[in-house]
C-alpha cells in the first residue's frame, strides 16, 4: 500500500558488501526538502532515488573506492525519520573497482564529513574497507586512493535535485534519553539532530576495523 512521506524526513542508504567473508558497511543520510509536490509513494520514491545514484555517478564513485575482493554489493534504502518505513534492497555491484588490491580483512581508510557549526553530532567519520594491500605504504594510503576518496565526496556534498524537491546530505544524530554514568554525572537527553554536510575530507592514514555486533557501519 503507497504511504506518504513526510516534508524534512530522513532517507538512508546503507552500502554493504563482503569481504574475506566479513560483512562491510556503512550508513549515508539525506534529508527531503520537499517542494510543491508531496511523496504520495515512498516505496517508488526509494526506487527513484536508487536509480539516481547510479545515474549522478554516486554508485560508480563508491565502487571505485572499494577493492576487487570487495564482493556483492547491495544498498538498503529506507525512510528512517520521523517515521521509519521499510527499507527496500537492490545490487548495487558485482565487487569493488579500484586499481590497488587488498589481502588485508580488517583495514580502512577513513573521511571525515562535517557541518558548520562545531559540536559533537557535527562531524561523521565513514570508514572504507579494503585498503592496506598495495594502495599504502607504512600505513599511509597513495595519492590515487586519496584522489579516488575526494571524488567521491566532492558528490556526496552535493544537494540533489528529487521528486519536486531536494535531497541534502546531513549528518544524521539519533536521539538519546537522558541518563547517570557511573560517577554520577548526568547527561541530558538528546532530540534527533540532522545538520547539512558542508565539508569533507579524507585521512591519510589507514584505520584498523574492529568487528561490531551492536548497530551497523564498520
Amino acid at each position: 500500500m503507497p504511504y506518504t512521506v513526510a516534508a524534512n524526513s530522513i532517507v538512508q542508504v546503507t552500502t554493504r558488501s563482503s569481504l574475506f567473508g566479513q560483512t562491510v558497511m556503512n550508513t549515508w543520510t539525506w534529508r527531503w526538502l520537499a517542494g510543491g509536490t508531496p511523496i504520495t509513494d515512498g516505496a517508488s520514491a526509494l526506487d527513484d532515488f536508487e536509480a539516481l545514484l547510479e545515474a549522478n555517478g554516486w554508485r560508480d564513485s563508491y565502487q571505485a573506492m572499494l577493492p576487487s575482493q570487495c564482493l556483492n554489493g547491495f544498498a538498503d534504502i529506507q525512510w528512517i525519520y520521523p517515521t521509519r518505513f521499510r527499507k527496500r534492497t537492490y545490487v548495487f555491484f558485482p565487487s569493488g573497482n579500484a586499481v590497488a588490491n587488498t589481502t588485508i580483512s580488517n583495514c580502512a581508510a577513513a573521511m571525515e564529513f562535517t557541518a558548520d557549526v562545531a559540536t559533537r553530532r557535527a562531524q561523521s567519520v565513514k570508514h572504507i574497507p579494503g585498503m592496506g594491500g598495495e594502495n599504502s605504504v607504512t600505513g599511509l594510503l597513495d595519492p590515487v586512493t586519496l584522489g579516488t576518496m575526494d571524488d567521491f565526496i566532492a558528490l556526496h556534498l552535493i544537494t540533489l535535485t528529487f521528486a519536486g524537491g531536494q535531497l541534502q546530505p546531513v549528518i544524521y544524530g539519533r536521539a538519546r534519553p537522558s541518563y547517570t554514568d557511573r560517577h554520577g554525572v548526568v547527561h541530558p537527553a538528546l532530540p534527533v539532530s540532522t545538520l547539512p554536510i558542508t565539508g569533507g575530507a579524507p585521512q591519510p592514514t589507514l584505520r584498523v576495523m574492529r568487528r561490531r555486533t551492536v548497530g551497523v557501519g564498520i
